[in-house]
């Protein structure tokens, strides 16, 4: 199989440069909130920027190493979205915080549904786990240090995967819910904080 490459080609340095590849992947983001990876190419990026493919090439060999930067911005509009979350429910109820929470982020998902989906699935193509690991980490964190907030509201403390654990019971609903296109995220906020504070509350009840 042939090397994905995903470096970009030209790292902008002046101010109409660095414009141009706003453009470019604005308009990408564009292509994969319409089209997904269906419809997904660089001619079409290119049409949709008003800008010709050899210009795009300047700046990206590849749709790939355009989807990675997309990941990417993704990853970090996450780590922003969850400082932000963890200031807004600092003195909130567990329940409630976690609800607020959970509907934040489902928000921040179904806004671009079919972006969205598109990046989950190339995540597990590309060879981003760099990007990956490090976003995790950096939520991993986060949550655990909003799960010790409220350790005196359950009788034993929280072991040490219990976090880890929460993220994938918010992650496989989520993407579960939104692989059915006829599916909307009605209750989900509910639904996801239901499982996890189910799950908080039988591991520390023994």
């Amino acid at each position: 199989m042939p090397k994905i490459v995903l470096e970009q080609r030209k790292t902008p340095r002046q101010k109409r440069s660095k414009i141009t590849r706003e453009i470019i992947l604005e308009a990408a983001a564009r292509v994969l909130s319409k089209k997904s990876l269906e419809g997904f190419n660089t001619n079409c990026v290119a049409e949709v920027a008003g800008i010709s493919i050899g210009t795009l090439y300047q700046y990206f060999p590849n749709k790939e190493a355009l989807i990675a930067v997309l990941i990417e911005r993704t990853q970090k509009g996450y780590e922003t979205l969850g400082d932000q979350l963890m200031h807004e429910t600092e003195s909130m109820p567990m329940r409630d915080a976690l609800l607020k929470i959970t509907k934040a982020v489902i928000d921040h998902k179904y806004r671009e549904p079919l972006l969205a989906i598109a990046l989950d699935h190339q995540e597990l193509r590309l060879p981003v786990e760099n990007i990956l690991i490090d976003t995790d980490q950096r939520l991993l964190d986060g949550f655990t240090t909003f799960l010790l907030r409220y350790r005196s509201e359950f009788q034993n403390d929280f072991p040490e995967y219990a976090a880890r654990d929460c993220f994938y019971i918010f992650e496989v609903i989520i993407a579960e819910n939104m692989k059915d296109s006829t599916k909307t995220q009605f209750d989900l906020d509910v639904r996801v904080t239901c499982a996890i504070m189910g799950y908080l509350k039988e591991i520390t009840s023994s």
